[in-house]
């Protein structure tokens, strides 16, 4: 028997900025109406399992100016999915090219990046955590 989730999210196509098609965005055929059609598609989706929205997050470079869309049962919308949506959390980054975010109490934010390269991951972990681990207590005790 299979269950029924009580949420659901819609991701629409984000072109990032160093994707292979983003670079050729000018020689590929997107089809902005398609993209569309699936969200519409979705929504009635989710509304046929008696859901509703509860975040919208509208990234850059988002195909056709379409957004992403949690939908919940009445009584299950996250707060954790909220929380990222609008980067009001923080996050520590453990692995190459994640990104740490740490928000502070007045909203500000800062962004640190983990290198891709396993190499110099592996050498910014050797040299560097003693420093993130500081960064990370004057964060909290702030």
């Amino acid at each position: 028997m299979w269950n029924t989730p009580s949420r659901r999210s819609v991701h629409s196509l984000a072109l990032k900025r160093a994707s292979g098609l983003k670079k050729a965005v000018g020689e590929v055929h997107i089809a902005h109406e398609q993209g569309e059609a699936m969200v519409h598609l979705a929504s009635e989706y989710a509304r046929g399992l008696e859901m509703i929205p509860y975040y919208v997050y509208r990234q850059r470079h988002i195909l056709g100016g379409l957004e992403n869309i949690g939908y919940a049962t009445p009584t299950t919308s996250s707060i954790y999915n909220v929380q990222m949506m609008e980067e009001r959390q923080t996050i520590i980054a453990l692995g190459g090219g994640g990104i740490t975010k740490l928000v502070s109490s007045d909203g500000s934010m800062v962004r640190e990046a983990n290198p891709k390269c396993p190499a110099t991951y592996s050498q910014q972990i050797k040299d560097g955590l003693g420093k993130k681990m500081e960064r990370l207590r004057r964060h909290w005790l702030a």
